[in-house]
């Protein structure tokens, strides 16, 4: 079994590192320019995967987060190129806060004024979605976690009876049901990091179960 999924990871990962543009960065079809949002989670999956396959390329994950740190517009936010194929329905909180999240998931440093605006997320929010996306990043952020636990709290206010959270808008614009899915997996995962909510991160599992 070991040796199955380490030759499952392995193929995995030389697929998807096949997506990296010249330069940095990914792209649906791994060609230039690269792709914001795809980038932060790019960066984000191949930080996580390298927890468990250690063939992971330390370089591409370095070469990734530059590039996103490239793309800064320097008020807090990332440029947005006109490309197709495109998240261009996405209001800048809510990219700023995806680009953001994914940076400081993968352990690298997120732009500062882009932290302050996931820290005022944190603080101002109702949505979920954007709500759990800031709570992680702060609890991610060195000197930010107690600033990440409250949003938590705030979070864990929003569950739904049945264990769910609805966010108003993911990245990619899901509908109804793929909205509220994703929205109640990143509350578990933000709850999870703050630590002391085993009992909504429980019954969340639960309902995406």
């Amino acid at each position: 079994l070991v040796r199955r999924t380490r030759a499952a990871m392995e193929s995995a990962y030389s697929k998807l590192a096949g997506y990296e543009v010249p330069g940095g960065g990914f792209d649906w079809y791994g060609r230039a320019p690269a792709h914001e949002e795809l980038t932060a989670y790019g960066l984000l999956q191949f930080a996580d995967m390298k927890r468990v396959h250690q063939g992971i390329d330390g370089a591409l994950l370095g070469r990734a987060a530059a590039w996103l740190a490239s793309r800064s517009d320097g008020r807090g936010g990332f440029y947005r190129a006109d490309r197709a194929w495109t998240f261009k329905n996405s209001s800048d909180d809510l990219r700023t806060a995806y680009i953001t999240h994914g940076v400081a998931m993968a352990g690298q440093t997120p732009d500062p004024q882009a932290l302050a605006h996931s820290a005022s997320l944190a603080r101002k929010s109702d949505d979920p979605y954007l709500l759990a996306l800031a709570a992680s990043t702060l609890l991610a952020s060195p000197g930010k976690a107690e600033a990440g636990r409250t949003a938590a709290k705030r979070l864990l206010a929003m569950q739904q009876a049945d264990g769910s959270w609805s966010g108003a808008h993911t990245i990619t614009r899901s509908g109804d049901y793929g909205r509220v899915v994703e929205s109640t997996g990143l509350a578990a995962l933000a709850l999870s990091q703050a630590g002391g909510h085993s009992d909504a991160v429980d019954r969340a599992v639960g309902w995406l179960q």
